[in-house]
């Protein structure tokens, strides 16, 4: 029960955390043209290697859930790169990036 309600206090604060530091923006050069499509190309590369490494995994278990789980990465990575067209999730993206480095750091 400790474990479970120090990693629950420590998500609760995180967007408490981001809150604070709102005003910290990841901002690169407007030359910097790739930057813009740079998460959806990790991720789209991260699910098509969880995908690839699924389809020759060694158990049943891991042949099933693996290649779902980096289709699943892959599609996000798919609709992140759609709607960065679109300009429409850029500040929830980067108050989400914001909490998930805080919590790396913390753990």
């Amino acid at each position: 029960m400790f474990f479970i309600a120090e990693y629950t206090s420590m998500i609760t604060f995180m967007p408490v955390l981001d809150t604070v530091f709102r005003r910290m923006a990841v901002s690169f050069p407007a030359s910097w043209r790739f930057t813009h499509y740079l998460p959806s190309a990790i991720l789209i590369s991260f699910g098509l290697w969880v995908l690839w490494d699924g389809i020759r995994y060694e158990t049943i278990f891991g042949r099933i859930i693996l290649p779902g789980l980096g289709a699943a990465i892959t599609a996000l990575g798919w609709f992140l790169f759609c709607a960065q067209r679109k300009r429409v999730y850029s500040r929830a993206v980067l108050a989400l990036s914001k909490i998930f480095v805080f919590l790396f750091v913390y753990v």
